[in-house]
């Protein structure tokens, strides 16, 4: 998915939400509701756009990430999860602030989950959204080098497989 055309699109209709939160608030979804049918995924999408009236070309879109995002968090799919994010060719300190906007977004979605306090009794995936909210709390101003780069590159790796876990877990307390 193009991060910057979509993520202008959406700025273009005049939404307070990026692109990077509404992935973190997908990833949310699809790890605690991964059987959503699109109608559901539209609705959600809509809510969080939160404008008076949505395109119709950019709802598509959107339904697209939402499917890529539960394809790549399926059982199956070889842990190929990413998160949707700025490429390498903006600014570290923007695609850091987009990181801290998915975290955001994931955690404040996951809480409105039907699994949250379960999952904040899990002593594995507690540690991990308290790290997320440690990462979406950061305002620091990053600037541009390579060791910076190293730890972002090692951030995101956490926060990606940090997601895998919230979802196998999610996939375990959903079970009957």
């Amino acid at each position: 998915m193009d991060y910057e055309r979509l993520e202008r699109r959406l700025e273009s209709v005049g939404v307070d939400i990026g692109l990077a939160e509404m992935h973190g608030r997908m990833a949310s979804v699809v790890c605690s509701v991964p059987d959503l049918k699109q109608s559901q995924r539209l609705q959600l999408a809509s809510d969080w756009l939160a404008v008076d009236r949505v395109e119709q070309d950019i709802l598509v879109s959107l339904d697209e990430v939402f499917v890529q995002t539960a394809e790549s968090l399926h059982e199956f799919s070889d842990f190929d999860f990413r998160l949707l994010l700025p490429g390498d060719d903006h600014a570290l300190s923007d695609r850091f602030l987009a990181l801290t906007c998915w975290c955001s977004g994931f955690l404040s979605q996951l809480g409105e989950s039907k699994l949250a306090s379960e999952l904040l009794n899990h002593e594995e995936v507690e540690e991990i959204l308290v790290d997320f909210q440690r990462i979406a709390a950061m305002s620091d101003d990053i600037q541009d080098a390579e060791e910076n780069e190293t730890d972002m590159i090692e951030i995101y790796e956490y926060v990606r497989v940090g997601v895998l876990m919230v979802q196998a877990i999610c996939l375990e307390l959903s079970k009957p």
